[in-house]
């Protein structure tokens, strides 16, 4: 199943009305440049006004979505003649690009009035296509093979962990790249989002892994929680809390339902079991996030209304500093 990018055009217009046009220059890690156009090959220009677009790029794709489709070596003569059309008027640009700073000079040479838009550009990627939810199906399972098959006992680091769950991740047909995996043990796990490191994990050590594979440049996020020997009675009470505040949330996920009242049917959990002011919102985490091309792919759960096609987190969790953190995530389509 392909990407349908004459829907995707339509719907970048429909979001950004307030401009006369919009401008998108490619970088290796833009995923709203990849999001139009399917290419991610730098130099790549997409340039769409209302009833057309240009496509500029080194590996030109006869798309017939595109009004117009040519090499990058010849972009400059056209690009003028469409920039002179346009002078005067607002033309948008995306802020939150790696090359917004080159897009903001560009346009600020052609004598159009650039507006950064970047949130606008990137809000028709919160409802995925069936095509991307395929992708980030595939990059679930490889995230939790990955998890499944790499086991954390005593005696091994942190890193040799990290590096255990790369490998299985590339032995699936994804990589382990959404982000840098986290592997943290013991007191370390109670900073919630840490760095790994060559800490030997200990016997009676607790360790808490967050990491997602990417399959076709589609994300997924995973975190689970694991305890090496014998639990003490207030962390199997904080793991029980967390686990029962994730099936309590995800009985709540379902398009209409808003965000906030996920939320708060988390946090109720782990209030009953005692833990509020360790929770995850005491420590100023939200229940979780969108995911997509990127994994942190969109606003906060909790601030919208969810809707089908939307692909989110969810990721209670209990933080009790100098001794653990206790955190287990699900990425979740809607």
């Amino acid at each position: 199943m392909e990407p349908n990018y004459a829907l995707r055009l339509a719907k970048l217009r429909a979001a950004t009305k307030n401009v006369n046009a919009v401008l998108l220059l490619s970088h290796h890690d833009d995923a709203n440049a990849y999001y139009y156009t399917g290419n991610d090959v730098d130099p790549t220009i997409l340039l769409a006004t209302a009833k057309d677009s240009l496509l500029a790029s080194i590996q030109p794709e006869n798309h017939t979505a595109f009004g117009q489709s040519i090499h990058y070596r010849d972009a400059k003569k056209e690009l003028k003649k469409r920039f002179k059309a346009l002078k005067g008027k607002r033309v948008g640009y995306d802020d939150s690009s790696p090359n917004a700073l080159r897009a903001l000079k560009f346009l600020e040479k052609q004598g159009v009035k650039p507006v950064a838009i970047g949130s606008k550009i990137s809000e028709p990627r919160v409802i995925k296509e069936a095509c991307e939810l395929e992708r980030v199906r595939k990059a679930q399972e490889i995230t939790l093979r990955a998890l499944y098959e790499t086991d954390t006992l005593s005696g091994s680091t942190e890193n040799a962990i990290a590096g255990r769950l790369e490998d299985a991740a590339r032995r699936h047909g994804g990589a382990l790249n959404a982000f840098p995996p986290m592997v943290l043990c013991a007191q370390r796990s109670a900073l919630y989002h840490n760095t790994t490191t060559n800490r030997r994990i200990r016997r009676g050590e607790n360790v808490l892994i967050d990491c997602g594979a990417t399959f076709e440049r589609y994300c997924a996020d995973y975190t689970r929680t694991h305890h090496n020997g014998n639990r003490s009675a207030a962390f199997t009470d904080a793991y029980n809390a967390v686990e029962e505040s994730l099936h309590a949330a995800k009985r709540r996920t379902r398009a209409g339902t808003h965000g906030r009242t996920v939320g708060a049917e988390a946090l109720r959990v782990i209030k009953e079991y005692g833990f509020e002011q360790q929770s995850h919102k005491a420590v100023g985490l939200a229940l979780g996030h969108h995911v997509g091309l990127e994994v942190h792919d969109g606003p906060r759960l909790e601030e919208r209304v969810l809707r089908k096609g939307m692909v989110i987190t969810i990721e209670p969790g209990i933080y009790v500093p100098g001794k653990y953190g206790i955190r287990i995530e699900d990425t979740i389509i809607i």
